[in-house]
Protein backbone atom coordinates (compact mmCIF):
# COMPACT_ATOMS: atom_id res chain seq x y z
CA UNK A 1 0.00 0.00 0.00
CA UNK A 2 1.26 3.35 -1.18
CA UNK A 3 -0.35 6.55 0.50
CA UNK A 4 1.41 9.28 -0.27
CA UNK A 5 -1.93 11.31 1.68
CA UNK A 6 -1.90 15.16 0.09
CA UNK A 7 1.90 14.89 -0.89
CA UNK A 8 3.47 14.51 -4.32
CA UNK A 9 5.84 11.51 -4.99
CA UNK A 10 8.42 12.30 -7.37
CA UNK A 11 9.66 9.38 -9.42
CA UNK A 12 12.81 9.95 -10.80
CA UNK A 13 13.79 9.36 -14.35
CA UNK A 14 17.92 9.20 -15.58
CA UNK A 15 16.65 9.11 -19.16
CA UNK A 16 15.06 5.68 -18.82
CA UNK A 17 11.48 4.83 -18.55
CA UNK A 18 11.13 4.35 -14.43
CA UNK A 19 9.38 1.37 -13.47
CA UNK A 20 6.58 2.08 -11.78
CA UNK A 21 3.93 -0.33 -11.35
CA UNK A 22 1.51 -2.02 -9.10
CA UNK A 23 1.36 -5.88 -8.29
CA UNK A 24 -1.68 -8.22 -7.67
CA UNK A 25 -3.03 -7.18 -4.86
CA UNK A 26 -1.23 -3.49 -4.34
CA UNK A 27 -2.68 -0.55 -3.79
CA UNK A 28 -2.17 3.30 -4.64
CA UNK A 29 -4.03 5.80 -2.99
CA UNK A 30 -4.86 9.33 -4.69
CA UNK A 31 -6.19 11.62 -2.05
CA UNK A 32 -4.98 14.99 -3.59
CA UNK A 33 -7.24 17.05 -6.10
CA UNK A 34 -5.55 15.29 -9.11
CA UNK A 35 -3.64 12.13 -9.82
CA UNK A 36 -0.26 14.22 -10.96
CA UNK A 37 -0.51 16.16 -7.56
CA UNK A 38 0.04 12.94 -5.52
CA UNK A 39 2.28 11.13 -8.31
CA UNK A 40 4.95 12.68 -10.93
CA UNK A 41 8.32 12.74 -12.67
CA UNK A 42 10.83 14.44 -11.07
CA UNK A 43 10.06 18.02 -12.03
CA UNK A 44 6.76 17.43 -10.27
CA UNK A 45 4.75 17.97 -13.64
CA UNK A 46 4.36 14.76 -15.89
CA UNK A 47 1.79 11.99 -14.98
CA UNK A 48 3.86 8.92 -13.65
CA UNK A 49 0.46 6.78 -14.21
CA UNK A 50 1.69 2.77 -13.77
CA UNK A 51 3.75 1.39 -16.29
CA UNK A 52 2.86 -2.22 -15.17
CA UNK A 53 -0.88 -1.99 -13.60
CA UNK A 54 -1.66 -6.04 -12.82
CA UNK A 55 -5.67 -6.69 -13.28
CA UNK A 56 -5.94 -6.70 -9.50
CA UNK A 57 -3.92 -3.96 -8.52
CA UNK A 58 -5.98 -1.29 -7.22
CA UNK A 59 -6.23 2.75 -7.89
CA UNK A 60 -8.26 4.36 -4.84
CA UNK A 61 -9.03 7.55 -5.54
CA UNK A 62 -9.87 8.35 -1.64
CA UNK A 63 -9.38 11.83 -1.01
CA UNK A 64 -11.51 13.79 1.73
CA UNK A 65 -11.84 16.79 -1.56
CA UNK A 66 -13.19 17.07 -4.92
CA UNK A 67 -11.21 14.95 -6.91
CA UNK A 68 -10.42 14.66 -10.98
CA UNK A 69 -9.95 11.00 -12.15
CA UNK A 70 -6.99 10.55 -14.78
CA UNK A 71 -9.01 9.86 -18.52
CA UNK A 72 -7.74 7.57 -20.81
CA UNK A 73 -5.88 4.74 -18.90
CA UNK A 74 -6.53 1.07 -18.33
CA UNK A 75 -7.13 1.08 -14.36
CA UNK A 76 -6.91 -3.32 -12.74
CA UNK A 77 -9.28 -2.13 -10.18
CA UNK A 78 -10.89 1.24 -9.45
CA UNK A 79 -11.81 2.15 -5.99
CA UNK A 80 -13.96 5.65 -5.06
CA UNK A 81 -13.40 6.18 -1.53
CA UNK A 82 -13.67 9.50 0.94
CA UNK A 83 -15.51 12.09 0.37
CA UNK A 84 -16.85 14.97 -2.33
CA UNK A 85 -16.97 14.14 -5.97
CA UNK A 86 -14.63 12.04 -7.89
CA UNK A 87 -15.13 12.99 -12.01
CA UNK A 88 -13.98 11.33 -15.09
CA UNK A 89 -13.23 14.66 -16.90
CA UNK A 90 -11.95 12.47 -20.25
CA UNK A 91 -11.08 15.00 -23.68
CA UNK A 92 -13.75 13.98 -26.45
CA UNK A 93 -13.14 10.54 -27.51
CA UNK A 94 -10.96 8.97 -25.07
CA UNK A 95 -11.18 6.07 -23.57
CA UNK A 96 -10.86 5.20 -19.87
CA UNK A 97 -11.27 1.45 -19.21
CA UNK A 98 -11.34 -1.35 -16.05
CA UNK A 99 -9.58 -4.86 -16.62
CA UNK A 100 -11.29 -6.25 -13.25
CA UNK A 101 -13.69 -4.42 -11.04
CA UNK A 102 -14.94 -1.15 -9.87
CA UNK A 103 -16.19 -0.02 -6.26
CA UNK A 104 -17.57 3.16 -5.49
CA UNK A 105 -17.47 2.86 -1.36
CA UNK A 106 -18.39 6.53 -0.86
CA UNK A 107 -18.64 9.81 -2.07
CA UNK A 108 -19.90 10.37 -5.55
CA UNK A 109 -18.93 8.82 -8.90
CA UNK A 110 -19.65 11.32 -11.54
CA UNK A 111 -18.55 9.96 -15.01
CA UNK A 112 -20.30 12.99 -16.66
CA UNK A 113 -20.13 11.98 -20.74
CA UNK A 114 -17.51 9.60 -20.11
CA UNK A 115 -17.86 6.17 -20.20
CA UNK A 116 -15.92 3.94 -17.83
CA UNK A 117 -16.56 0.34 -18.68
CA UNK A 118 -14.81 -2.93 -18.23
CA UNK A 119 -12.46 -4.06 -21.04
CA UNK A 120 -13.43 -7.79 -21.23
CA UNK A 121 -16.95 -8.24 -21.95
CA UNK A 122 -17.32 -11.00 -18.99
CA UNK A 123 -16.47 -10.89 -15.51
CA UNK A 124 -15.77 -8.89 -12.83
CA UNK A 125 -17.75 -6.86 -10.39
CA UNK A 126 -19.42 -3.42 -10.39
CA UNK A 127 -20.42 -2.37 -6.74
CA UNK A 128 -21.99 1.10 -5.56
CA UNK A 129 -22.35 1.02 -1.65
CA UNK A 130 -24.89 1.96 0.81
CA UNK A 131 -24.93 5.98 1.03
CA UNK A 132 -22.51 6.22 -2.05
CA UNK A 133 -24.02 7.66 -5.53
CA UNK A 134 -23.10 7.49 -9.13
CA UNK A 135 -24.00 10.28 -11.27
CA UNK A 136 -24.35 10.17 -15.11
CA UNK A 137 -25.03 12.82 -17.80
CA UNK A 138 -24.83 10.08 -21.31
CA UNK A 139 -26.78 7.14 -21.11
CA UNK A 140 -23.34 5.84 -20.23
CA UNK A 141 -24.01 3.12 -17.42
CA UNK A 142 -20.89 0.82 -17.05
CA UNK A 143 -20.90 -1.76 -19.18
CA UNK A 144 -19.48 -5.63 -19.48
CA UNK A 145 -19.47 -6.11 -15.62
CA UNK A 146 -21.04 -9.41 -14.92
CA UNK A 147 -21.89 -8.65 -11.32
CA UNK A 148 -23.37 -5.42 -10.42
CA UNK A 149 -25.03 -4.47 -6.95
CA UNK A 150 -25.79 -1.09 -5.87
CA UNK A 151 -26.83 -0.97 -1.88
CA UNK A 152 -30.46 -0.62 -0.99
CA UNK A 153 -29.59 3.16 0.52
CA UNK A 154 -27.11 3.36 -2.97
CA UNK A 155 -27.77 6.23 -5.59
CA UNK A 156 -27.70 6.69 -9.40
CA UNK A 157 -28.49 9.47 -10.92
CA UNK A 158 -29.16 10.41 -14.75
CA UNK A 159 -29.01 14.27 -14.97
CA UNK A 160 -28.50 14.92 -18.43
CA UNK A 161 -30.89 15.67 -21.40
CA UNK A 162 -32.74 12.38 -23.40
CA UNK A 163 -30.91 8.88 -21.97
CA UNK A 164 -31.56 5.59 -21.61
CA UNK A 165 -32.09 4.09 -18.14
CA UNK A 166 -29.79 0.94 -17.89
CA UNK A 167 -32.07 -2.54 -17.01
CA UNK A 168 -30.14 -3.41 -13.39
CA UNK A 169 -30.88 -7.19 -12.82
CA UNK A 170 -30.88 -6.89 -8.98
CA UNK A 171 -32.42 -3.20 -9.21
CA UNK A 172 -31.76 -0.18 -8.15
CA UNK A 173 -31.09 1.07 -4.65
CA UNK A 174 -32.50 4.96 -5.21
CA UNK A 175 -32.77 5.92 -8.78
CA UNK A 176 -33.19 9.95 -9.25
CA UNK A 177 -33.75 11.11 -12.52
CA UNK A 178 -33.12 14.90 -13.20
CA UNK A 179 -31.82 17.10 -16.02
CA UNK A 180 -34.06 18.06 -19.28
CA UNK A 181 -35.27 15.53 -21.62
CA UNK A 182 -37.07 12.47 -21.62
CA UNK A 183 -35.60 9.50 -19.58
CA UNK A 184 -36.09 5.90 -21.38
CA UNK A 185 -37.00 3.33 -18.88
CA UNK A 186 -35.81 -0.04 -19.62
CA UNK A 187 -38.74 -2.72 -20.36
CA UNK A 188 -39.10 -4.30 -17.84
CA UNK A 189 -38.10 -1.48 -15.43
CA UNK A 190 -36.34 -3.23 -12.01
CA UNK A 191 -36.50 -0.71 -9.42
Amino acid sequence: ILDPQTNQVKITTSGLTPEFSVAEGGTIYVKAATFVQNYSDHNGTGIMFPIVLNALGVINYAGNLNQTILPSRQYGVLRIGGTGTKTLAAPSGAETTIASNLYVDAAILDLDINSLNRLAATGGTMNVANGAKLMLKESNFPKYFTTVDLGSSSTVEYYGAAQDVTNVVKGYGNLTLSGSGIKTMPAPALM
